[in-house]
């Protein structure tokens, strides 16, 4: 499964930070006290419905929306306890334009701090049946796990081209369209930031925390240089890593990086190695590997040879036997002929000192070559080698 569209798309999940993320606090300060009789399964309910609500508005009816969406989202922050991801995708597939718009509408209503509002029926149509909560929660080390330097670079271009990708963003759309195809071609398996249950919600914390703690054109050139590096050039994919990690967890990102530089030379010193070793002994076995191809064909030719020989005697004998053993008998000659061959080839290779098999295989040859005159079969004399 691939996460879709942008950060702002996201349903932003319940989470349990500990110290060392921060950066959403003033959101959530500019928020009215959220009514206690809702559950943050609404808030999180509405946070997606007024968003997808608002972007089915014609673009000059936006602007009312988007407050609605902002007092959602600071909820949201202030009641981090939710069990649903979701994108507005999976949201306009599930619902009718109806449904959405009546959901946030009441959403709208308890922003205007309306009371006597239930939210609890649009909830359940978005996310089902709300069995009692078992809160999704993730530590600092899950969001920002240590991983290879290079991992780390990636998941924080997926977090950039994620966020930039949103209208909320303001880019152009043809610029927005361009980091969606390249976030999409992230290989999301390949890393294991992206993987368990709840991956969507904590890829969607992390990159709503990329945002809080960079500036907007800070994430923007994130997602520029890592388009640059996908096109092949050597680029610093995020020179404001700081900022998201915080000091202590910038020097262990720094170490880990450090490391994995250290054992990746070490890695090639290896390689390198093991390439000269391959070299040595490809250049020991040439001549052996040589003699073996020489002692091959004299082998095959000698083989073949015989075997033409031996061939004409078994013709030669079975036309001397349909004739009642009339005449002269060639099929002999023939057979002396096939088997000095064979141990002419045979001495050949001895003297050429090749490898046992071949010398073996054509003694194992010459075993078996044998005339049957209807006398039990003669087999090769040892005067004729």
């Amino acid at each position: 499964m691939k996460l879709k569209l942008a950060v702002r798309s996201l349903l932003f999940p319940a989470i349990v930070l500990t110290a060392g993320i921060g950066g959403y606090q003033a959101l959530a300060e500019r928020t009215p006290g959220f009514p206690a009789a809702y559950s943050p399964d609404d808030a999180n309910a509405c946070t997606l419905l007024a968003r997808v609500h608002r972007d089915n508005q014609p673009r000059g009816k936006r602007k009312a929306w988007q407050d609605v969406v902002d007092w959602w989202d600071a909820v949201f922050l202030q009641r981090p306890h939710s069990r649903f991801g979701m994108f507005t995708p999976e949201v306009r597939a599930k619902l009718s334009v109806e449904q959405i718009a009546a959901g946030a509408e009441a959403c709208r209503a308890v922003s205007k701090a309306k009371s006597g509002i239930a939210l609890r029926p649009h909830t359940e149509t978005l996310f089902g049946p709300i069995a009692p909560p078992s809160p999704v929660q993730f530590t600092v080390a899950q969001l920002f796990p240590d991983q290879p330097a290079a991992d780390e670079d990636e998941v924080d271009c997926a977090m950039a081209l994620l966020s930039t990708q949103s209208r909320d963003f303001g880019l152009p759309e043809d610029q927005r369209t361009r980091f969606e195809a390249a976030y999409l071609k992230t290989p999301f398996s390949d890393y294991g930031f992206f993987s368990g249950e709840n991956w969507k919600i904590k890829a969607a914390y992390r990159s709503r925390h990329m945002e809080a703690a960079l500036s907007r054109d800070e994430v923007i050139d994130v997602a520029n240089r890592c388009l640059a590096r996908r096109d092949g050039q050597a680029i610093e994919a995020n020179p404001y890593r700081a900022k998201l990690l915080g000091p202590d967890r910038m020097t262990r990102y720094l170490a880990r990086r450090e490391s994995d530089r250290q054992e990746a030379a070490r890695a090639a010193e290896r390689a390198r190695l093991a390439q000269i070793a391959a070299a040595e002994r490809e250049e020991a076995e040439r001549p052996l590997r040589e003699l073996s191809q020489r002692c091959d064909v004299v082998a095959s030719e000698g083989v073949e040879r015989a075997g033409r020989n031996m061939q004409a005697a078994y013709r030669m004998a079975e036309t001397w036997l349909k004739t009642g053993r009339y005449g002269t008998n060639y099929a002999w000659e023939d057979f002396e002929r096939a088997c000095r061959s064979i141990a002419s080839t045979e001495r050949t290779l001895e003297n050429m000192s090749c490898p046992g098999q071949y010398v073996s295989l054509v003694r194992s040859t010459r075993s078996r070559f044998q005339l049957d005159l209807g006398n039990g079969g003669e087999a090769c004399r040892e005067d004729w080698r």
